[in-house]
């Protein structure tokens, strides 16, 4: 099931031009006085022309000293002067946006490029304040009217990356970095933000080498820290992604942004109590950034702390009401705590999401209207699947329900399906990718299916077997299993680009030692990624594997139906043995998928199946396989 996380953000910066330092001053004095100035009737001025250019001196030296108070008197002085001075006022919007007085600093600003057109350093200071102030846009033609004016400006190149990469511009932004690189290349922050817009771009490998130079160049920089654990961790490079992690969180970084961030990624590290005190600690300095009350619901959610846990993904909503991520995360508690109508109520946000949007690139919006549990009796209902292969089989059991409603029922599937869905009667199979579909009156996505079920927890259909299976094929898989012995499916291994997939799938050498529990014939159907475990530590001679020569779910459910008991990780394997009402024992994470609930050793949707559950969140199977361990034991007696 997708899961619509996204609780990493890519951090980032922009750079403000500083004040030039005083033996410029006076080189940019002299030259401004130089100029012929234009003769204009003025009011008499409180400094005389000649005392000007020192005023100007010592209010930027007392600037550079941080006596800001005198140097903001002198600064106004000069400014309230006939003839001002466009270095003053620049000086001034330096001093104002340092202080927080953004409008202040934009009118300062302004009047600097008036009085010069051509002050480079003030389009390039104006562009970082409107940024700070969220107007984008703006701040991207100031930013080109600087480089317009000072083509080998790097400082302008690298914020107006910054400017197009908060706008989503993605490959602009990178452009602009690359530029400024190429115009600077010992620049520490226009490396971790070209770092941090390839991790947008998720270019892993690429993000991890221009971080690492950023973080050369600049060892404390805890941003580039924590983005180099960001892009390591979706390498799969755990261990390396803690360690960055963790040199970020020691540099004690200030901002709430940061702290948020680093909080997701050390819930996607499985530090889960770092990650809620990240969380807190950017709470406390941003009430109102949202993505802290959102990664520290997740951190919640996988301590299972649920009632908590929904209170910071509401929390998260209240500031971002609009956000189907945020909705579609709280479906996730709600169902979890098994509260049904309002979970399907939320999950519906799903296909606001990006990761739903292929339907429509692939059959357009549908100008039929979604069936949510009307009569259909004389109508044609499209059903489609749209996530993961466990999802299908554990809301197949919906198909045979609308068959009793609808006059025809087509489902279309992802290919690999097709086979095991058929033995569904009174339905019409064919491909989701097919193009066009089939007509019909009425559509439905698969998983929407329970809510137009008014389904609950004490409603939910669980007769099972629901899927069916080629009696010839059945023959011919229990041709291959020998003996007489007690026959043990195992799977050990889900999906791995599932998030978080680690903490689900135990893995072959967590499981190994069931291996050695004696009066069993265990049969591998392992499929997948997780096949890799094999090359390490191959099976014992008595542990047959058939998983290698499994061609899809069909042929796995054939061999289901001749074992005594199926041992899996919650992934789609899982689902097709309850499907098939197969005993299983299902060794199920700390943090679980909704339909296992909390606290249970039963599950209301598969009545043959039995949950061995984690005792602690993390990667530490070895209470559950001890468990199963002595229950096989004891089940080898009983025969």
């Amino acid at each position: 099931m997708v899961t619509g996380n996204k609780s990493l953000t890519s951090l980032r910066q922009s750079k403000i031009q500083s004040l030039v330092d005083p033996p410029l001053a006076i080189t940019e004095i002299e030259n401004m006085s130089c100029r012929n100035q234009p003769v204009t009737k003025m009011p008499p001025s409180p400094l005389k022309n000649d005392s000007l250019d020192q005023t100007l001196l010592k209010a930027i030296s007392h600037h550079h000293a941080g006596r800001v108070a005198e140097a903001e008197k002198l600064y106004r002085a000069i400014l309230d002067s006939p003839s001002g001075h466009a270095v003053a006022s620049y000086g001034f919007g330096l001093l104002c946006a340092t202080q927080g007085r953004l409008p202040e600093a934009i009118d300062a600003y302004r009047h600097a490029i008036v009085m010069r057109p051509d002050y480079v350093d003030a389009h390039i200071n104006l562009g970082t304040v409107v940024l700070a102030l969220g107007q984008h846009e703006e701040a991207v033609a100031l930013y080109r009217l600087a480089i317009a004016i000072s083509p080998e400006n790097a400082m302008a190149h690298g914020n107006l990356g910054k400017a197009l990469q908060d706008l989503g511009r993605i490959e602009e932004a990178v452009a602009a970095y690359r530029v400024a690189i190429t115009l600077q290349p010992d620049d520490a922050i226009v490396h971790a933000n070209l770092g941090a817009a390839l991790l947008e771009r998720q270019a892993w490998d690429d993000s991890v080498t221009v971080t690492r130079r950023a973080i050369a160049l600049q060892p404390n920089n805890a941003m580039a820290h924590a983005n180099l654990g960001t892009a390591l961790l979706n390498l799969g490079r755990y261990e390396e992604a803690l360690a960055a992690c963790q040199q970020a969180i020691a540099l004690e970084p200030k901002g709430a942004a940061i702290l948020a961030s680093l909080g997701g990624a050390m819930l996607e590290l499985g530090a889960l109590r770092d990650a809620i005190a990240l969380c807190r600690n950017a709470i406390a300095l941003d009430p109102a950034l949202a993505n802290a009350h959102f990664n520290l619901s997740h951190a919640l959610k996988a301590m299972n702390h649920l009632e908590e846990g929904a209170f910071a993904a509401r929390r998260a909503i209240a500031l971002r009401p609009g956000w189907a991520e945020y909705h579609f995360h709280l479906a996730h508690i709600l169902l979890l705590q098994g509260d049904l109508e309002d979970g399907w109520s939320e999950y519906d946000w799903r296909w606001k999401l990006p990761d739903f949007s292929w339907i429509g690139s692939v059959h357009g919006a549908f100008s039929q209207p979604r069936w949510t549990g009307e009569e259909i009796r004389d109508k044609t209902i499209l059903i489609y699947t749209e996530q993961g292969l466990g999802d299908i089989i554990l809301f197949a059991r919906y198909l045979p329900m609308v068959t009793r409603r609808a006059r025809r029922v087509i489902v279309a599937v992802n290919p690999s399906m097709c086979r095991l869905l058929k033995t569904i009667e009174g339905i019409t199979i064919v491909s989701i990718q097919d193009v066009p579909l089939p007509d019909f009156d009425v559509h439905c996505p698969l998983l929407s299916l329970p809510r137009a079920f008014a389904t609950r927890l004490d409603s939910v259909p669980a007769t099972v077997p629901y899927l069916g299976v080629d009696p010839a094929e059945q023959a011919r898989w229990n041709e291959r299993i020998d003996g007489n012995a007690l026959r043990v499916g195992i799977v050990w291994a889900g999906n791995p680009a599932t998030k978080r997939d680690h903490f689900r799938s135990p893995g072959l050498t967590s499981v190994a030692p069931l291996f050695l529990v004696p009066g069993i014939d265990f049969i591998i159907l392992q499929v997948g990624a997780g096949r890799e475990d094999l090359d390490a530590s191959p099976p014992p001679p008595h542990v047959l594997d058939l998983g290698g020569e499994v061609a899809d779910l069909a042929d796995t459910a054939a061999i289901m139906s001749g074992l005594d008991l199926m041992i899996s990780s919650c992934t789609a394997p899982l689902h097709l043995a309850g499907a098939l009402g197969v005993r299983t024992w299902a060794m199920i994470p700390f943090a679980p998928y909704f339909p296992w609930l909390l606290e249970r050793g039963d599950t209301a949707w598969y009545p043959s199946v039995r949950l061995y559950r984690q005792e602690q969140p993390g990667q530490d199977w070895s209470g559950v396989v001890r468990r199963i361990a002595v229950d096989l034991a004891a089940l080898v007696r009983s025969r």
